[in-house]
């Protein structure tokens, strides 16, 4: 994990295929506490058990018949182990499924 946010990140970034986000602590900026990576992605529909193709089909607001849904795939999650067992990971997936999005 840290070989890839030290070496591979940002190569990923300029490559189009994610982006990292770093969370440090407030009163030390150099201390970083978690950090995590968000790629563009899908679901294809032939995956899918019936029941669940249906539910996610009967809130398409046209009748065209999708192959696969738009997804965000979250990567390289960690937290660093100074931190661990503090429930910041389930934060952590909060926080990415339930922020806004924002430009940069």
């Amino acid at each position: 994990m840290d070989d890839f946010f030290h070496n591979d990140a940002i190569k990923y970034e300029r490559q189009l295929l994610g982006k990292s986000y770093c969370f440090r602590l407030d009163d030390d900026n150099s201390v970083v506490v978690c950090m995590f990576t968000l790629s563009n992605s899908n679901i294809y529909a032939r995956n899918l058990p019936n029941n669940r193709k249906r539910k996610l089909t009967e809130n398409i607001p046209h009748e065209k018949s999708l192959s696969s849904f738009p997804a965000t795939l979250i990567g390289r999650l960690g937290v660093d182990k100074k931190f661990g067992g503090k429930g910041i990971g389930t934060k952590l997936i909060k926080f990415i499924i339930f922020c806004p999005q924002r430009e940069n």
